[in-house]
């Protein structure tokens, strides 16, 4: 009990281990994480504003903002100083300066590897006109945004490039295309410059790509190691159990003959028993039953351990006449044996001693499981590639989770602490070697309460 409590408790310990280093490395992970984005944004910023930076584009720049000054002169001139109207004739007359713009930014996006999946776009914010002190406003913060040139986006990648603004002043001195103003105009445009990064997620995975394995595999580390120390604990811990229940199974089993022993010795030292004949002659046969019950356990432990040396005789070997003759050979006093034998001649080449090991192991374990005068089936067919020899009781069955170790050395299936079956858990560990010697596979079939099903597949 205190050693299962340890290994719960250590278990316990362990996922909280496992829990608190995942947290941290979560922690790590995720900051690196944020860190490197904002640090491939501030690159991607600073690469894009470098290409907008250009001669090309700020003359282009220039055009454009000389254009919006002549075209919102010759609206107030014509007292047409409508939004609509305003930017109508800027899509128009701004058209080939447009196309020159998009095109060498596309062209020069393109040609950077770090900058080819990027977009961009600038656009105007807020256009107002100040006359005589007086704020006429084109367009407010609140309006929707009017594109200068790029490419149209607005999605979850966009990030914010620059703002500017610029502020040109038009007083009646100045002159340009014979025009007269009678009054000053002061022109305030902010603009605004967007990016679009759409692969940034594959860019910031990518430079994070060593962070990332190197948690993961401490994790795995951690828990592969943590797995091992308790996988060698719980195997330790078997073995321990395995050998206390030997040792338990062996007192049992010997203490019973080796106390007739000690009776009978006794009895034959009394005076009485050594002037009757008869009677000593009774106590010398109940002494040799004794001496082949010891002598049976010890046979059965020394066979758990050398089986595997035996050499195996492999031979022709007609199954129905072999199973014909072990079934001419055996006697079962407390139960009634039924048989369904393959009518046909099938012959294999494997080992008789080593098929009979089997059946015997088998057919007694079936008259210790099941009640007496009940039915054991010993039945034989052809299946596939097998000749396959079923041996059925009606015992009390073994469920699915003892199934597994069924085959194991010293394995029992617990009783609580009851002995109304003696054993040492050795007969179907040696029939499984038996039958791994001579390449035949043991299979279990069996439900709680409904009997259990043992099968030999012989290969043919």
């Amino acid at each position: 009990m205190e050693k299962k409590f340890t290994i719960r408790m250590l278990m316990i310990l362990s996922l909280l281990i496992i829990g608190t280093l995942s947290s941290i490395q979560y922690y790590l992970i995720h900051n690196t994480y944020e860190l490197t984005k904002e640090k491939y944004y501030t690159e991607v910023k600073k690469r894009t504003t470098q290409l907008m930076n250009a001669a090309v584009v700020d003359s282009l720049e220039d055009k454009l903002q000389e254009n919006l000054k002549q075209v919102i002169i010759h609206a107030y001139e014509q007292d047409k100083l409508n939004k609509k109207v305003v930017f109508q004739s800027l899509k128009d007359s701004n058209h080939v300066w447009y196309q020159q713009l998009n095109g060498y930014i596309y062209q020069n996006l393109q040609h950077r590897k770090d900058l080819r999946n990027i977009q961009y776009k600038s656009q105007y914010e807020e256009i107002i006109i100040e006359k005589g002190g007086v704020l006429d406003t084109l367009l407010s913060s609140t309006d929707v945004p009017v594109m200068l040139f790029g490419n149209k986006f607005n999605d979850a990648n966009t990030l914010l490039l620059n703002h500017n603004e610029t502020v040109s002043v038009v007083n009646k001195n100045m002159r340009e295309k014979q025009i007269n103003y009678s009054q000053n105009l002061k022109l305030i445009v902010r603009t605004s410059n967007y990016i679009s990064v759409s692969d940034w997620k594959k860019a910031v995975f990518s430079q994070m790509l060593g962070t990332f394995t190197l948690g993961a595999t401490l994790i795995i580390a951690v828990i592969s190691l943590l797995y091992m120390v308790f996988s060698a604990m719980i195997r330790q811990k078997k073995i321990a159990d395995i050998k206390t229940d030997f040792a338990n199974n062996i007192t049992h089993e010997l203490k019973t003959p080796l106390s007739s022993v000690s009776l009978i010795l006794k009895s034959m030292g009394r005076d009485d028993v050594k002037a009757n004949k008869v009677l000593q002659d009774d106590l010398l046969q109940s002494l040799n039953r004794q001496y082949l019950k010891i002598q049976h356990i010890v046979d059965s432990v020394l066979e758990g351990a050398m089986l595997s040396e035996i050499p195996v005789q492999l031979e022709p070997l007609d199954m129905h006449t072999f199973l014909e003759n072990y079934v001419h050979d055996l006697r079962l006093k407390s139960h009634q044996l039924a048989v369904d034998i393959d009518p046909g001649s099938c012959l294999l080449h494997s080992s008789p001693l080593f098929i009979e090991k089997i059946l015997n192991v088998l057919v007694e374990n079936a008259q210790k499981y099941s009640a007496p005068q009940t039915v054991i089936k010993l039945e034989s067919a052809i299946n596939g590639k097998y000749y396959t020899i079923a041996v059925t009781d009606e015992g009390p069955g073994i469920t699915a989770d003892h199934q597994a170790y069924i085959f194991d050395k010293f394995y029992r299936v617990p009783e609580e602490n009851r002995h109304s079956v003696k054993g040492l858990g050795l007969g179907l560990f040696l029939a499984r070697q038996a039958a791994d010697r001579i390449q035949a596979k043991l299979e279990l079939k069996s439900k709680a309460g409904k009997g259990s099903s043992f099968l030999i597949h012989l290969p043919l």
